[in-house]
């Protein structure tokens, strides 16, 4: 007996996910396995900050890994007078639309195939 199946056609372009802020828009990078380690790492800093500063700086490490240093560093320059309920929400944001995403792009490359 000879079990086949359909392979999903890989040649496509992907759309980037873009999150716009203060005027600029960001495009997000894709789901790899370096953004995960980053954003694991910020979670892991987040939850376990014991000052201001510190979950300032753990809040910016999650926008950085979206983002990237620079950006996040334009964004927040003064970390000590950062809006910490503006950040997290911002990387709330950002960590929802990554697995808006990600769902889409299950659901469209690999559900959806005829």
């Amino acid at each position: 007996m000879k079990i086949t199946a359909d392979i999903v056609n890989m040649d496509h372009e992907r759309k980037p996910a873009v999150v716009s802020f203060r005027g600029r828009e960001y495009e997000l990078p894709s789901r790899d396995a370096e953004l995960l380690d980053k954003l694991m790492a910020a979670e892991k800093s987040i939850f376990a900050a014991e000052s201001g500063r510190e979950k300032a700086e753990a809040l910016k490490q999650g926008i950085s890994a979206f983002l990237g240093s620079a950006a996040a560093d334009e964004l927040y320059p003064d970390i000590m007078h950062a809006d910490l309920d503006e950040m997290r929400r911002i990387y709330n944001i950002m960590v929802e639309l990554a697995a808006k995403r990600s769902r889409e792009i299950i659901e469209e490359e690999y559900l959806s195939h005829d």
